[in-house]
């Protein structure tokens, strides 16, 4: 291996490249995009289609079955599901992962853009969204007033909303929870009857006036003038003056048949912040730009605003990502540095100071050129990558630590620095390469695992091995030459050792070298005993229940309320009065934001917002505290309260690290009959109800709610010359109003023109008395005469998967059950089931996350101990020491899970990570012991004493490999939150056993099988 002597040789050119590393990498630290969480971008879109007044039959046919039929039509489709309510359809197509999530994005608004014209003509909104966790807010803010109009807090939000459009990084800036100015025209419709005219009339005379149609140009003499028209309306009043008919021979105009005035619409959506009312605003922010640097623009924009605002009008902030990434980074920098100091710790109390100093420079040096690879790699500074180089911090040591203790060792025999750099590297550049490829092996998998979970802890690995890498090429290079100028040569006779090493060297001869001889004398025994460990430990695992993701740790908490179907926006909101004079009686309650109507802005990036249902609310709760001895009993006595709620249902969530929430258990119910799936949702909501456990249980089918149809009687109809479409748009234009174009006010904004009935009061059955439709002989006739009312069930609901009905009963499990035990005594009780022909089962949830996840991972798992076997065949040239290199991973389980279950640790998505850790970790202190013990073989020693030495001086390398590790990894694990504890248990846990048994149990299975494979 050359690399040594090449650095040795030349030390300033080595010098030059390291710093100018280490600045390009400080420099890309300070450039790189800051976060929360990793960006997970899936191929696919969420289509929305308002449609009001409609219900979901109506939705399924008209909107939902000719969309999802023409995104059937697209290539790579995994999963086509949708859901339509009333007045809403919400269609959700999902690609396979992997593909382009723009190019997927951009063919599905091609698509359904390309059957929008096959679409009802009262459809008045088409959104598309992205599925991709970039699209939440960063910040939210709320104008408060308890008495400022609308109107005026309007113009106070638009100019705020310019302001914050113009920091550079800054996405889209949003309204809400404002009602939108109208022209409402506000019909007469006894007065009209009178008249002999019906509501399309006015429609097509309001439209025929507001019509813009350029005129062309005229010539007069060599210029060019273009001609304008009268164009569409001006002023309210050019709207009273609408001619719409002459009767008796006198002009009608639409202010003798209607009331017009500029108006807000009917309110959807109420927003309060801590129980006064308000409208939000949220930002947010482009992909690629540092959150600091946006929100620095931000404010800066703030603070002009908050000096100009009246006095009765106040500016707060509901939300501020930056701040949120702000304390999670920095908890995660200062975990990394209080690593760095125990490393540091351990490494002078073992080796002393120069040798400490020199092995410490490998830190930053690896960091901040990991950084750098991981800048250009695309990736940016959030949780998962910083929690990497903590996981990662003991691991960079370890080959200069090999090297540094080596060349110490050459130069007690007597070499020069040198020489001994030079021998003591060469000696182990082989055996560390090989050691460190077989750790990055482990991870390697891991980065390419498939779906959301691999995007979400992609960044993990390859942080790892960026940074890993780089500790290689600085133990074969910067340090050796370091150390020809701090280390000391000592005399073989007495050399100079710290009270740690006289400490370690008097184990090593006593305590140590006698259990060698011993496990070596009874290898038999030995090996039952570490079987017998492997098989007690083995029996545990049941017993540790797993959950994907733990609590995110965030001071909020959001409570959601279903009310009774059919509720009236009103009665949401006083609803949600009372839950806000519950939540607002905690002391460790700072702020809340409410909903009346619609969900709160998605502001967590697993949490999607509720669409607008007006039997919907939320409330947004930030506490003064995340601290689990306070945050949790909180949140246990609020949800005991409010599962008492009188009226509709209540969930206490909180916010939870990883994929998109899911509930716990999902049976979904597929057949064709709504009713048949109604009965049979009773019968499993029924069963569901028998497992002691559920919690928020929902049936959505249990929810009965009746509508008003509309018979119309058809041989009455076509004796009077009355025809269907009439009738319809006559009856849509009288309940839902009709829309029927733009009006521009002097500043530019544009207000829908509104048809609706009767100015002021909802329409009521009586009203239908009032309504006439026009006859083909161009008479009106009462609507009574060709149709009449009654009362008929309808659905709530109607869901999809793929263009299959179904409906879909979902329930969360109490934290102390078990979630497979539950989910197999409910699969039991739903196979025993009588189900009839045609309707089947499926079931979903946490636990369908769980297995594709975790079996992602042990693919993961899988495919790196191939890799790595496969090198160590190479490098060994052998099939049995590989094996034994391998007896360190079952050795290293056995503490994992005993960490896990003496901890209380659940298995997660992190635990397991941890464990896949240590196959590189184990492997690698296997590797050193056995080509060492191979090296001394082949000087001609016997196997007993190769073995014996190979032990002795190996020792505290690897007891030092731990050592750091562990210590680089107590600040994250006790520090770091519920989701890295478990990944810091699993490792330390792992390597406390694996190194005590490694330096045992790989001797005598080397002992055992390689007497003629060296």
């Amino acid at each position: 291996m050359r690399l040594p002597e090449l650095a040795i040789k030349h030390p300033s050119f080595t010098l030059v490249v390291f710093l100018a590393l280490l600045m390009l990498g400080i420099s890309a630290y300070l450039t790189m995009p800051r976060s929360e969480d990793p960006i997970i971008r899936v191929p696919g879109a969420a289509i929305y289609v308002s449609l009001p007044g409609a219900g979901p039959v109506d939705l399924e046919q008209l909107v939902v079955n000719p969309i999802e039929e023409a995104l059937h039509e697209l290539e790579d489709v995994k999963f086509i599901s949708s859901r339509a309510q009333e007045g809403l359809a919400i269609v959700d197509v999902e690609f396979h992962f992997g593909l382009d999530p723009s190019e997927k994005y951009s063919e599905t608004i091609e698509k359904v853009n390309s059957i929008v014209s096959q679409l009802p003509t009262g459809v008045n909104r088409v959104q598309f969204r992205e599925k991709s966790n970039s699209n939440t807010v960063m910040l939210q803010l709320a104008l408060v007033s308890e008495d400022m109009p609308y109107k005026v807090m309007e113009i106070h939000a638009k100019r705020l909303k310019k302001l914050l459009e113009q920091p550079s990084g800054v996405k889209t800036v949003q309204i809400r929870a404002l009602p939108e100015q109208e022209i409402q025209i506000s019909l007469n419709l006894e007065q009209m009857a009178l008249m002999n005219l019906s509501p399309d009339q006015i429609v097509q005379a309001v439209q025929s006036n507001n019509a813009h149609i350029p005129a062309g140009s005229i010539q007069l003499g060599n210029r060019s003038f273009n001609l304008k028209t009268s164009g569409p309306y001006k002023n309210l009043d050019e709207i009273r003056n609408t001619v719409i008919t002459s009767y008796e021979g006198r002009t009608i105009l639409l202010k003798h048949l209607a009331t017009v005035k500029a108006t807000e619409e009917e309110y959807r959506y109420i927003a309060r912040f801590n129980g006064r009312r308000c409208i939000f605003i949220t930002v947010q922010q482009q992909e690629a730009y540092n959150i600091f640097d946006v929100a620095k623009g931000l404010n800066q924009q703030l603070s002009t605003v908050e000096a100009e605002l009246p006095s009765n009008l106040q500016l707060s902030v509901v939300f501020d990502q930056s701040e949120m990434v702000r304390i999670r980074i920095n908890g995660f920098l200062e975990n990394l540095l209080q690593g760095m100091v125990f490393v540091g710790i351990i490494i002078f109390l073992v080796l002393g100071s120069r040798p400490a100093l020199i092995v410490i420079i490998a830190i930053p040096f690896s960091v901040v050129s990991g950084l750098g690879m991981l800048d250009l790699s695309g990736f940016w500074l959030e949780q998962i990558s910083i929690a990497a180089l903590v996981i990662v911090l003991g691991l960079l040591v370890d080959n200069s630590i090999a090297i540094v203790e080596n060349i110490q060792r050459f130069l007690q025999l007597g070499y020069n620095k040198t020489e001994a750099a030079l021998r003591g590297t060469s000696q182990l550049g082989w055996a560390l390469s090989s050691a460190t490829l077989t750790t990055l092996l482990a991870f390697f998998p891991l980065a390419m695992m498939p779906e959301k979970a691999g995007e979400f802890i992609r960044s993990l690995p390859f942080t790892i091995i960026f940074t890993l890498g780089a500790s290689l090429l600085i133990a074969l290079s910067l340090t050796p030459l370091i150390a020809t100028r701090f280390l000391r040569k000592t005399d073989p006779e007495h050399p100079q050792e710290s009270w740690v090493e006289r400490k370690s060297r008097l184990f090593i001869q006593g305590p140590y070298r006698k259990s060698l001889a011993w496990v070596l004398t009874h290898r038999w025994l030995t090996l039952l005993l570490a079987f017998l460990s492997l098989v007690g430990t083995s029996l545990l695992i049941p017993n540790i229940p797993a959950k994907l993701f733990p609590p995110a740790q965030r001071p909020q908490l959001l409570i959601r309320f279903f009310g009774p179907h059919q509720a009236h926006l009103s009665t949401t909101d006083s609803l949600l009065h009372d839950i806000e004079e519950i939540v607002k009686s905690y002391p460790i309650v700072e702020e809340y934001a409410t909903n009346i109507g619609a969900g709160n802005p998605r502001i967590f990036f697993n949490v999607y917002e509720h669409s607008y249902t007006a039997n919907y609310g939320d409330i947004l709760v930030r506490t003064s505290t995340a601290k689990d001895e306070v945050f949790f009993p909180f949140v246990e006595d609020l949800r005991a309260r409010l599962d008492s709620f009188p009226v509709g249902e209540v969930q206490v969530q909180q916010f939870e690290q990883g994929l998109p929430a899911l509930n716990d258990v999902e049976v979904r119910i597929l057949g064709d009959n709504l009713d048949v799936q109604r009965e049979l949702a009773y019968e499993v909501e029924e069963l569901i109800k028998r497992i002691p456990g559920v919690q928020y249980l929902n049936n959505p089918l249990a929810q009965s709610t009746t509508d008003l149809q509309l018979e119309i009687h058809h041989d009455n109809a076509a004796l009077l010359g009355v025809s269907l479409l009439e009738i319809d748009k006559t009856i849509r234009t009288c309940i839902s109003g009709s829309e029927v174009g733009d009006f521009f006010d002097e500043d530019g904004n544009s207000h829908p023109i509104v048809i609706r009935p009767s100015e002021g009061a909802a329409i009521t059955p009586a009203d239908f008395d009032k309504i006439f439709v026009r006859s083909v002989h161009n008479r009106m006739v009462p609507l009574r005469q060709v149709a009449s009312l009654r009362f008929a069930p309808a659905a709530v609901e109607i869901r999809h998967y793929d263009l299959e009905r179904f409906s879909s009963i979902t329930a969360d499990i109490a934290d102390e059950v078990e979630l497979s035990a539950f989910v197999e005594t409910l699969s039991k009780k739903l196979e025993a089931k009588d189900w009839p022909p045609g309707y089947h089962h499926a079931m979903s949830g946490q636990l369908e996350v769980q297995g594709e996840t975790f079996g992602g991972m042990g693919q993961s798992a899988l495919v790196a101990a191939i890799l790595i076997f496969a090198v160590l065949i190479l490098q060994f040239q052998s099939f049995i020491q590989p094996l034994i290199i391998f007896s360190a991973i079952p050795l290293a389980g056995i503490g994992s899970v005993w960490a896990l279950w003496l901890t209380g640790t659940p298995f997660s998505m992190t635990s397991v990570v941890g464990l896949i850790s240590l196959i590189g970790i184990v492997i690698n202190d296997s590797i050193v012991l056995v080509d060492f013990a191979n090296q001394e073989r082949r000087t001609g020693k016997p196997l007993l004493t190769a073995l014996k030495e190979a032990g002795e001086i190996r020792f505290m390398p690897i007891l030092l490999t731990s050592l750091t590790t562990i210590g680089g990894l107590l600040p994250l694990t006790f520090l770091g939150g519920a989701m890295w504890s478990a990944m810091g248990w699993a490792l330390i846990g792992g390597l406390t056993t694996s190194t005590i048994l490694i330096l045992l149990v790989v001797p005598v299975l080397y002992s055992l099988f390689t007497l003629d494979d060296a």
